[in-house]
């Protein structure tokens, strides 16, 4: 029913598991413990996050978003001949 790469990477992550739990049990935490701590991590990573993003987002993506935006409006215009009273 399933292949020989199943079974082994099943039988790896029953050792990582079995690795796990031996270690938590020699250092007295259980590892629900251990979840919850890199879940917290994790979470404060995340909340970090958008802070350190926004300056790279004005600096670099919303200036190439408004050319990308206003350009075909400028060319537009520019056809229909609405400069040329800047240029006189």
């Amino acid at each position: 029913m399933f292949g020989a790469g199943f079974v082994l990477f099943t039988f790896r992550d029953n050792w990582s598991w079995v690795g796990q739990r031996l270690k938590a049990e020699a250092v007295g935490t259980p590892v629900q413990e251990g979840r919850e701590t890199r879940m917290m991590e994790a979470e404060k990573k995340a909340a970090a996050l958008p802070p350190k993003l926004t300056v790279p987002l004005i600096v670099f993506f919303l200036p190439v978003l408004f050319i990308v935006i206003i350009s075909p409006a400028i060319i537009k215009i520019g056809q229909t001949g609405a400069f040329d009273a800047f240029t006189r």
